[in-house]
């Protein structure tokens, strides 16, 4: 083989091996009813901080309250396919609902709306 076959060998092994590694880059799965288990009432915001990330809303309770909710939305497999997805398949909402009484939790309740 020629140098310059080798080079171009070379370059497409490490052009295929670095568009593997970023199409398996993207936004991690969210496992809501198993996470809803790690927060514990009397645990402080910054605890649930470093265990679920930033939530997707917050909104001012009672008094010193504060409520904050994490979404996912789970799809079933034949919701992928383009145009006929939509037919096919069912979309479902999960939801994490974590209540807080000044920086303490409070409540914390998962559920899937109707």
């Amino acid at each position: 083989m020629s140098r310059i076959a080798i080079l171009l060998f070379s370059f497409f092994l490490i052009g295929t091996f670095c568009f593997q590694l970023v199409s398996c880059a993207g936004k991690p799965k969210r496992y809501l009813a198993n996470q809803a288990s790690w927060v514990k009432p009397g645990d402080s915001k910054k605890a649930v901080l470093k265990l679920l990330g930033n939530p997707d809303v917050r909104k001012a309770g009672d008094a010193s309250g504060e409520e904050w909710y994490y979404y996912d939305k789970k799809r079933h497999f034949w919701n992928k396919i383009p145009l006929l997805g939509s037919h096919l398949g069912k979309e479902r909402l999960e939801v994490l609902q974590i209540v807080f009484d000044g920086d303490v939790v409070s409540k914390v309740r998962y559920y899937e709306p109707d």
